[in-house]
């Protein structure tokens, strides 16, 4: 009887992780992340590993399903929400919005770099899109009517809701060109920095809503 009822628990819990994985998988991709190899990077995770999670076929401690889960730009009421009642989550498109403390950290790494006028010249919104184009150009060189487009901006022009955040992010050497030199190259992309893959990981704070609360 005990052995069935261990051999019971083993099979939920292997079909938990299951869909822990195939959970983590969706929202991976729909950051953009095309690899689990590169959101591993991301959330500095090896390959492996990572592979293992999203298959289900590796079991992780709380510690590593928080880390994972703030990697997804994912706050603790958006984890209970997906996993425990099953409600569809946020979209992470361009209605993401950095949690409050994520953007505080992400401003204030900014102002170490560039100086207080600097930082606060960009708006809440301005703040989330930094991140975004940090994230987008993470998991893929982009040119820059590419990264546009990933914003929803249709047209050649470039409006300064875009340029303000991307011109902080490239002046910060979080974003960088792939020919520096040549500006008016019609190849020219647009990578994140290994200082900008340290940005995307916010290393120090929760992934809550800055209330504090544990």
């Amino acid at each position: 009887m005990k052995d069935k009822q261990v051999e019971e628990s083993d099979k939920d819990l292997n079909e938990m992780l299951y869909l822990i994985g195939r959970f983590i998988r969706s929202e991976r991709l729909s950051l953009g992340y095309t690899s689990a190899e590169k959101f591993g990077n991301k959330v500095d995770i090896s390959p492996t590993q990572m592979n293992g999670y999203e298959n289900g076929s590796t079991p992780m401690t709380l510690k590593t399903f928080h880390k994972i889960f703030r990697g997804l730009n994912k706050t603790k009421e958006e984890i209970f929400s997906a996993l425990i009642t099953g409600t569809k989550p946020e979209p992470n498109a361009k209605d993401f919005k950095l949690p409050l403390n994520q953007e505080q950290y992400v401003r204030q790494q900014l102002k170490e770099v560039l100086g207080e006028a600097r930082s606060t010249e960009l708006t809440s919104g301005g703040i989330t899109r930094l991140y975004l184009m940090l994230t987008y150009c993470h998991n893929k060189q982009l040119k820059k009517s590419e990264l546009k487009a990933k914003f929803g901006h249709k047209g050649t022009a470039y409006s300064r809701s875009f340029n303000l955040p991307l011109k902080a992010a490239t002046d910060a050497k979080w974003i960088s060109l792939t020919n520096p030199k040549g500006k008016r190259d019609s190849n020219q992309q647009y990578f994140t920095t290994e200082a900008g893959i340290e940005i995307l990981r916010l290393k120090g704070i929760d992934a809550g809503d800055g209330s504090g609360e544990g």
